[in-house]
């Protein structure tokens, strides 16, 4: 029912991964390190730990309704990755989730989730777009800095922007702050 930890860190040669449908949490470190550019996630995973596919080479993935956390560092240094479809339960996003995904351009945050962490898209230098959920109340310290973000709007729902949060934005060229700042 699990992918353990670090079960296939450093398979250097590992490009593609189906995982069966009983399969319902993967572990820290578990693909970290690989060549992988392709994972099916089946509906049962509820969750992904941290640095589960830090430092691999996905190209896309899509988080299925049934995760309801994402943690910290769980797609670091992804590089490659250019696209992430977030599904309907997901409510956590830890810090540095997506930091250095340098080829993501752009994100839909679920209405699910309540708070981006820290660093949690810090440096994904191509992000040019990124659409809040109603349910965001707060946006985490340099969650977004480094990135290519050319406008924002920021929810009603937000209450709480952290320090340097957009820090280095040098795109953008408009920004609609919410009334619950």
């Amino acid at each position: 029912t699990s992918i353990g930890n670090s079960a296939f860190q450093y398979a250097s040669s590992l490009s593609s991964v189906n995982l069966g449908s009983g399969i319902t949490s993967i572990a820290s470190d578990a693909f970290y390190g690989t060549a992988l550019t392709s994972i099916t996630i089946p509906d049962s995973v509820t969750s992904i730990s941290s640095q589960a596919f830090y430092d691999t080479s996905l190209t896309s993935v899509t988080i299925p309704d049934s995760v309801t956390s994402i943690d910290s560092s769980a797609f670091m240094n992804a590089s490659s990755l250019s696209s992430v479809t977030f599904g309907s339960g997901l409510t956590y996003i830890g810090s540095s989730a997506f930091q250095n995904a340098s080829s993501l351009t752009s994100v839909t945050i679920p209405d699910s989730v309540t708070s981006i962490s820290d660093s949690t898209f810090r440096g994904a230098s191509s992000l040019t777009s990124v659409i809040f959920g109603s349910g965001l109340k707060t946006i985490g310290s340099r969650a977004f800095q480094q990135t290519a973000l050319t406008s924002l709007v920021i929810p009603d729902s937000v209450t709480t922007i952290g320090s340097n949060a957009f820090v280095d934005l040098t795109s953008l060229t408009s920004l609609k702050l919410g009334s619950g700042i």
